[in-house]
């Protein structure tokens, strides 16, 4: 055991998923950690939530539960591993979140889960959260943007990058300025100034169909008011990537005819 000597080496490596992602299904828990028995995973999320470092919520079909972090896990990242207060505090509002925010970050947590299990020798994908990007090289774009995730996909000739953008339930105006954010980043090239490489395609998902129709319309009207050069755009709904996954062939491209685009 390390610092915190009440709970196990294996019980702080769920601290530090439910961190990373936010919130956590047992049965993504189990896979991330890669233990083969659901029982023993049960048996240190109970010890975690009596000895408040974890909370569940209980939700809508088809998650049912959920797990964060709670007061006493969060302090564990600001006493044992000395993390800063300013980065801790968005985790004490967790019990608050709405469904759709539980809904984005389980859905994070799959297509983690989805490109980790696809990892090759031929294919090698990275995936960052938003808790990666404080560390990452291009932290001040990414902190700027905030994407859901941000991936890289390497083969032996080529890199592609990927912004993924899952869209909750929220008013208009908002959802509006999400997508004219990542079209400014796209006009304003800061990205292929301090990367050297070429603005990522933009991944968004949306979740239902009335919705992903609306940011389509939109999006395409932005678009018309741009010169020849135009960012690559691909939406797709959470149920179409929760069913196939991400390199599923699910995506409607605004920039080529419906379905070209996968990740390979």
């Amino acid at each position: 055991m390390n610092k915190s000597s009440n709970i196990t080496d294996k019980q702080q490596d769920i601290l530090k998923l439910l961190y990373c992602f936010r919130f956590l299904k047992r049965s993504q828990i189990q896979q991330l950690l890669n233990h083969k028995d659901y029982k023993t995973i049960n048996l240190w999320l109970k010890d975690l939530i009596e000895k408040e470092y974890i909370q569940k919520r209980d939700i809508k079909f088809p998650y049912k539960i959920a797990y964060h972090l709670a007061p006493n896990g969060i302090s564990y990242f600001k006493k044992e591993l000395e993390y800063e207060s300013k980065l801790l505090q968005k985790y004490y509002r967790e019990q608050d979140r709405s469904l759709s925010f539980i809904s984005s970050s389980l859905l994070t947590a799959d297509i983690y889960l989805d490109l980790k299990n696809r990892d090759s020798g031929r294919v090698n994908f990275k995936v960052y959260v938003k808790s990666d990007y404080p560390s990452h090289e291009y932290a001040d774009f990414l902190l700027a943007l905030k994407p859901n995730a941000y991936i890289t996909q390497t083969t032996i000739d080529q890199e592609k990058e990927y912004f993924i953008e899952v869209i909750c339930h929220q008013p208009k105006e908002r959802l509006r300025q999400r997508i004219k954010n990542y079209l400014y980043a796209f006009q304003g090239r800061e990205w292929e100034e301090e990367t050297d490489r070429g603005f990522p395609t933009i991944l968004i998902i949306c979740p239902s169909e009335e919705l992903l129709n609306y940011v389509k319309s939109y999006t395409k009207r932005k678009l018309s008011q741009f010169d020849e050069a135009r960012p690559t755009i691909h939406l797709a709904t959470i149920e179409k990537v929760s069913q196939a996954g991400i390199t599923g062939d699910v995506w409607n491209s605004l920039n080529r005819r419906k379905h070209e685009h996968r990740v390979d």
